[in-house]
């Protein structure tokens, strides 16, 4: 055995290896730790991101949401669902919400038109009407001098004229941009009628207990929807986009295993008449084979470490100076570091640089002592 240590020790020292292994080696290194930092960092960023955007829409949009026609139970739904389940409940809300038509007015000409959803607001002052800031720049509603609103369940009947009352912000582009909202006392008015509603908004205490909790509100009434279910275009494109990324950014990894494994072969190939020498003295092909199977996994493992400090550096970097256009929900480029993807990453690399280069070691087998030393 100590003969097989000492070929160890020379092994990974590379001081005595040709020039083109030496560099073979260093090669390896440098393409293991490029390629667990880019896989790492990126799925911290995507994460990071994901976890943003899903703060922000349980921010500002329902947890459990019921909408429709419009109906005059929903004050009566709303409070069997208070009281079956108001220790969960942070609030809920009975709002008047419907489609349709707003057209800018200027000098009493109707400039251009554009569907939007009517929401109805204690907030807002009679007579008047609040855009979400994306759509009133694309109208130039500052240079508007009213604004005519159409129910778009009943285009024959009279619109409704009311001046500008300015923009609201809420920070989701899908709400700033097709979003209108009108006092409650001019939609009540404008319907005839005090008692309809459309929809009813249920903010949770814990927002990711919507699924199950969704589902025993649906005995209720069948129409609720939880937030993912309300989304869920968004939230599977999100998850697929990361796991495309995750498998793409595999092939970075599984090139710096290939490299591992490119290096290993040259070093066995160098090393044939020293494994014949070794055959000779009663090594047997196992304890050759884990010698060179653990000088690739000491190399990936030495590789890879390199590789997550430079993705915490590089995290920590874009975590505090990288910035988003202001299209997305927030400017900054938040970042998920966790020590949990860090190990499973990790461990899932490793196994790969072991799994390739066990393919050049086992060549080993297939060699008689005879034909090794006549290398």
């Amino acid at each position: 055995m100590s003969g097989l240590k000492i070929l160890l020790k020379k092994h990974l020292s590379s001081k005595d290896a040709r020039p083109a292994v030496r560099w073979m080696n260093r090669f390896a290194i440098i393409a293991c730790s490029i390629g667990i930092c880019a896989w790492l960092t990126t799925l911290n960023v995507m994460e990071g991101l994901q976890k943003e955007i899903r703060l922000q829409h349980l921010a500002i949009k329902p947890h459990i949401l019921l909408e429709g026609p419009l109906r005059k139970d929903l004050d009566t739904v709303a409070a069997l669902v208070k009281k079956r389940f108001g220790d969960q409940i942070s609030r809920i809300d009975v709002k008047l919400q419907m489609e349709g038509l707003l057209e800018p007015l200027k000098d009493g000409k109707i400039y251009t038109g554009s569907g939007v959803v009517i929401e109805g607001s204690d907030d807002v002052e009679p007579g008047t009407v609040l855009l979400g800031d994306e759509l009133g720049s694309v109208l130039n509603s500052e240079s508007m001098e009213s604004f005519r609103i159409r129910n778009v369940w009943n285009l024959e009947g009279a619109p409704l004229e009311l001046r500008s009352g300015g923009m609201r912000r809420s920070g989701l582009f899908d709400v700033d941009r097709f979003y209108v909202w009108v006092s409650n006392e001019d939609l009540k008015l404008w319907l005839g009628d005090n008692s309809y509603k459309s929809r009813i908004e249920i903010a949770l205490k814990d927002p990711f207990q919507a699924p199950i909790l969704a589902t025993q509100i649906k005995e209720i009434d069948p129409n609720f929807r939880d937030w993912k279910e309300l989304d869920f275009a968004l939230w599977h494109s999100l998850d697929l986009e990361k796991k495309a990324m995750a498998l793409a950014l595999f092939f970075v990894v599984l090139f710096g295993a290939l490299a591992v494994s490119s290096s290993l072969s040259l070093r066995i190939a160098e090393k044939r008449r020293e494994i014949g020498l070794l055959r000779a003295i009663g090594a047997t092909q196992n304890e050759i084979f884990w010698v060179f199977e653990l000088e690739a996994i000491f190399i990936a493992a030495f590789s890879f470490v390199i590789g997550v400090i430079l993705s915490a550096i590089v995290s920590w970097a874009i975590d505090s100076w990288g910035m988003l256009p202001k299209f997305f929900y927030s400017q900054n480029l938040p970042v998920d570091w966790s020590w949990t993807r860090v190990v499973v990453l990790y461990s899932i690399s490793l196994a790969t640089v072991a799994l390739v280069s066990a393919i050049p070691a086992r060549r080993l087998f297939k060699w008689d002592i005879a034909s090794l030393l006549r290398s």
